[in-house]
């Protein structure tokens, strides 16, 4: 857990040491004979918040370990000392922690799951929560849901809802993303070359993005630059653009993205007018496509049904069927 990234690793090690603070958040020990957990120290106690102790050391040693707590000879715990150290809720905890009668070493497991056992799942949420509190959160929970609620109600294609979530969430692999992760050794604009290649700049202030949102077909031709991410630019976008805007200015975000691709990969480079040109022909034959379904539901389904009749004077009726068995070879005919 010490380790360190080291000289020219290779890019697994990078990846792996890329998410050791997320590692080292979640792991917490698991109290065996408690001579390995330092009280005040360690993660070791089951409130999911910290794992820490939070009431201040007046008793003993800074550096006391878990031990200390713990009877030799019964392997329980001291409950008066407990009780005389700690805040009730947290004795409360203690105190319900099951104590290893052998004996056994104490033991590092995965605190973010009820097991113990690390999953990429919970790791993921607590990821993601560690982001929210960095980011911080909204003033209201129903922002929020409105945010990905509208998001999911546009017409455009399901890779457009991707990329805005993965844009949201701040997954989406810009230089400066990488470079934070030591897979790159340069962070600037592949576009501009002039600044920092963050979501916000690549999607609205860089220099090239900007000549996209002035053409006159822009439903955003007016706007200001003063947006801090790209969350924030979105939700000002759902505020004030009408749905038929809002998949245009969907439909341009994802042909940005596409067209920084192009040229990083393949040296290709699709000019402002042709890029939103086709972004507002994409929005418009996504919600064709979204509004031929629901017409089609409308109408109403003629049920015709089939009654056998007998056949008229002078004529005969013959009913045949037959199979065919690929795997041995025969056919079998009936006439009725």
């Amino acid at each position: 857990m010490e380790a360190r990234v080291g000289y020219c690793p290779s890019q697994i090690w990078r990846s792996l040491m890329s998410v050791m603070d997320l590692i080292k958040t979640g792991l917490v020990w698991r109290v065996g004979n408690g001579r390995s957990i330092k009280i005040w120290k360690d993660k070791w106690v089951p409130i999911p918040s910290t794992f820490q102790i939070q009431t201040p050391n007046k008793i003993l040693d800074c550096n006391a370990t878990v031990s200390e707590l713990i009877e030799d000879g019964s392997k329980t715990w001291k409950q008066e000392l407990v009780q005389a150290i700690f805040s009730q809720e947290e004795a409360k905890s203690i105190c319900s922690i099951p104590i290893s009668v052998k004996g056994m070493g104490d033991k590092t497991i995965w605190g973010l799951s009820e097991k113990g056992i690390f999953t990429v799942k919970s790791a993921y949420h607590a990821d993601l929560g560690i982001k929210n509190q960095n980011m911080g959160e909204t003033s209201s929970g129903d922002q929020s849901k409105g945010l990905w609620g509208r998001l999911c109600r546009l017409t455009s294609s399901g890779k457009v809802k991707l990329f805005l979530w993965k844009a949201l969430n701040g997954i989406l692999p810009m230089r400066s993303i990488l470079f934070k992760r030591r897979v790159i050794d340069n962070s600037t604009c592949p576009m501009c070359s002039r600044e920092e290649e963050t979501d916000i700049y690549v999607l609205w202030d860089c220099p090239a993005i900007v000549d996209v949102w002035g053409e006159d077909c822009s439903p955003v031709r007016k706007w200001g630059r003063n947006f801090g991410d790209f969350t924030t630019l979105w939700s000002e976008l759902q505020s004030k653009l009408e749905e038929g805007k809002l998949h245009i200015v969907a439909e341009v975000l994802y042909g940005l993205w596409r067209r920084r691709n192009a040229m990083v990969f393949e040296g290709k480079f699709k000019g402002p007018c042709v890029l939103i040109q086709q972004a507002v022909k994409d929005a418009e034959a996504a919600t064709l496509a979204h509004e031929k379904p629901r017409e089609n539901q409308t109408r109403p389904v003629e049920v015709v049904r089939t009654v056998w009749k007998p056949p008229s004077q002078d004529y005969l009726k013959v009913n045949v069927d037959a199979e065919v068995d690929s795997k041995r070879g025969k056919v079998g005919i009936g006439i009725v």
